[in-house]
Formats: structure tokens, C-alpha cells, sequence
């Protein structure tokens, strides 16, 4: 989501790819009517329409994203400001740049997004809902808004189709049922507490799955690890969303060389040739306040 409008830093210097004629200065957007109220009268529908468009001089609301005007008020010259095909040649870190510049609350996220880089930038997700529509395009689904509602993935599965694929699975996150969303986990622009913004993953679980933190006295260490080492994120074919079913998924780290008498030291070849499973007696698989061995009662 962008940055709600009163935290954005205005009339800020653009970056150096706006700078189409060098000696220009700045004339303020008010000049601009004379020759684009049709855009202007748009603004109001726009993304950008709660921005003031002040009528003081040295308001830059459209220079700011288009450069100084002053050369192409008096010369006429579309070649002397960035317009839309210019924008539209850009690379995806030069828009992404000019957006920064005024959303620049946001610029430290930007730069752990998994969507910084050459190939996405904020025009992909937020088409040109800037000032008017149709100059260029985004994603064919409503583009993305301050406090949007959920929509199920929806918007998000237009470029992360595998991600889809996920959801279809017996067991899943109700992303798609009207759940909580893709940003309930996910920092689409980096945000703090985001899986992309946090060192561990398992702090973005336990928002939730507040049950499964602790604190134990007797921790499993797969919590060390991490979620992910046990459970599928999106969706998966097994209960609980596990990775796998069955004692093969205790056993991808309990095992020792002299396996099945061997498991951490204790002989289980009774215990598995006989068909038990692992969660008979160590079903407190994220932690225990009663045994090391993580069953309560042992």
C-alpha cells in the first residue's frame, strides 16, 4: 500500500532522469492548465487526488514527478519535459526513484522488498492511477489502494501464479476464503514485521499463532529453525500443513547411524517396527513445561 498522503515529503528535488532540459526552472503546476485540464480535471479520481495541488508559485505537483517546466511552457517543445512515453522507456529503478522521492518513508523498506530490482517497480502494482487512467498500465485487476480490503490473493496471484497453485491444496491458509491476506505475512514494499523484513519467520507466525511461541521450559529445537522446517506457508496435501506425513517427518532429524535401535540415544525398534507413531508419546512437538523428552506426564 502506498504511504498515506500527509507523510509524504512534497516540492522535493526529482531524481536526474526528470532533468530533460537542464537550464529549466520551476513554474509551478497552475501553469500546467493552460494545455493539460484535461488531466487536471481528472485529478480528483486519482491516487494522487487528496495531494493538494496548491496554486502558490513554486507548487511542483506536476514537476515533480515530470521535471521543470519552465523550458516547455515558454518553447512549447514536448521534448523538454518527461512525459508519458519517456516514463514509459524508463527502467523499473528509475520509476521506482521518482516515487521514493516523495514517498520517501518508505525508501529504507523499498530496498529489502522482494519486489525492488530491475523487474518490478511501483507503476506494476499501482498502474497509472497517479493522475489518470490509460497512460501506463498495470495489472488488469483494480490496482492497489491505501487500506485496501482483502481480496482473496487475487491481486498478488496476477504475477505469483505458483504461489496460487498453493492455495488449491487440501489444507491451506484461507487466503482465498476471505482470510487474512497476502500482507498479513508479507512486506510487498519491505515493512517491519514482514516475513521479508524479519530475520526470523517464526516472529510473522506467532502473530497468529500466538499458542505455538511459548515460552517452554523444554523447547523443541526445531522452533530454532524455524516454522517453515515442519509446516508449508501457503498450502500443503498433509495435515497441519506439514511438509510430510508420518514419522519420516520427526525422522528427517531424530535419526542416528544405528537406526531403529538407535534415535537420540535410545533404542526404538520396538516403537517402530510395531507401527507407533512418533506424536504417541511426543506430542508436544513445539515445546513442554514437564519433560525434556517433550511429553507431558515423562
Amino acid at each position: 500500500m502506498l504511504s498515506g498522503c500527509g507523510l509524504l515529503k512534497r516540492n522535493v528535488a526529482p531524481p536526474e532522469i526528470l532533468s530533460k532540459s537542464p537550464q529549466a526552472e520551476y513554474i509551478s503546476s497552475t501553469a500546467c492548465y493552460d494545455c493539460h485540464d484535461h488531466v487536471i480535471d481528472a485529478l480528483p479520481d486519482s491516487l494522487h487526488g487528496a495531494v493538494p495541488l496548491e496554486e502558490e508559485p513554486g507548487s511542483r505537483m506536476c514537476e515533480t514527478c515530470h521535471g521543470p517546466g519552465a523550458d516547455h511552457y515558454e518553447q512549447y517543445d514536448p521534448s523538454l519535459m518527461f512525459g508519458i512515453e519517456d516514463w514509459a522507456a524508463a527502467g523499473n529503478r528509475e520509476r521506482s526513484g521518482v516515487c521514493l522521492s516523495c514517498h520517501r518513508d518508505m525508501a529504507a523498506e523499498w530496498m529489502r522488498s522482494p519486489h525492488e530490482g530491475d523487474e518490478v517497480s511501483c507503476f506494476n502494482c499501482h498502474d497509472d492511477a497517479f493522475h489518470i487512467e490509460g497512460a501506463v498500465k498495470g495489472p488488469d485487476a483494480e490496482p492497489a489502494t491505501v487500506g485496501g480490503p482483502p481480496d482473496g490473493g487475487k491481486f498478488c496471484f496476477q504475477c505469483h501464479g505458483e504461489v496460487e497453485q498453493e492455495f488449491v491444496l487440501q489444507y491451506q491458509h484461507p487466503v482465498t476464503e476471505g482470510g487474512p491476506g497476502c500482507t498479513s505475512c508479507h512486506g510487498v514494499h519491505g515493512e517491519e514485521g514482514s516475513v521479508e523484513a524479519s530475520l526470523d519467520v517464526s516472529d510473522v507466525c506467532t502473530k497468529c499463532h500466538v499458542q505455538m511461541e511459548g515460552p517452554w521450559i523444554y523447547e523443541h529445537d526445531a522452533m530454532f529453525e524455524g516454522c517453515t522446517s515442519c509446516h508449508l506457508p501457503h498450502g500443503s496435501p498433509n495435515p497441519k500443513l506439514l511438509v510430510q506425513t508420518g514419522n519420516g517427518l520427526c525422522l528427517q532429524c531424530h535419526i542416528d547411524v544405528t537406526f531403529p535401535t538407535g534415535i537420540n540415544g535410545r533404542d526404538h525398534s520396538l516403537f517402530i517396527g510395531s507401527g507407533a507413531s512418533c506424536l504417541q508419546c511426543h506430542f508436544e512437538v513445539h515445546g513442554s513445561n514437564a519433560s525434556e523428552s517433550l511429553a507431558p506426564g515423562h
